[in-house]
């Protein structure tokens, strides 16, 4: 590759700009595992972004954090689409946390 054909390719790079809030990952739920705290706090971070995560690795538990995080923040209400089949699970899921639904 030419250096001239680097630059260019180089030049068509662009990296997102976090528009979230600040996130640290003491301000994450403790019961959290490492890896939802991480994917919480990008979440957070960031603003915008989607967890396309595996089944089982407690995306309900991340979204339910992302919003109270969020409110605590901006303020607000925040709103959770989620099928239907799956509300029990985000209503067990937030009394386990603590998070008022």
């Amino acid at each position: 590759m030419t250096d001239t054909y680097d630059t260019f390719l180089r030049a068509k790079v662009t990296l997102p700009t976090d528009i979230g809030f600040p996130c640290e990952p003491h301000e994450v739920n403790p019961q959290l595992k490492p890896h939802q705290v991480a994917m919480v706090c990008w979440a957070v971070r960031g603003g915008r972004r989607a967890l396309f995560a595996a089944f089982g690795l407690g995306k309900s538990v991340m979204q339910l954090e992302i919003v109270r995080i969020t409110r605590a923040k901006a303020g607000g209400m925040g709103l959770l689409v989620i099928p239907l089949g799956v509300r029990q699970e985000f209503f067990r899921d937030a009394a386990m946390l603590g998070v008022k639904v």
